[in-house]
């Protein structure tokens, strides 16, 4: 069995905002060589505030 794990960043410029990162994640895919499985993506929630 194969695992690759790949750590990328995208930056929003709002503060909602959804990105679409299927170009991304099919460029990662075909590069890790991997043909048959399965792709996991997890979200790490950050948000920078600032209190004024």
């Amino acid at each position: 069995m194969k695992v690759k794990l790949e750590k990328l960043a995208v930056v929003s410029r709002r503060e909602l905002e959804m990105i679409d990162i299927t170009d991304l994640m099919e460029g990662v895919v075909r590069d890790s060589g991997v043909t048959n499985g399965l792709v996991n993506v997890i979200n790490q929630l950050t948000r920078r505030r600032t209190l004024s």
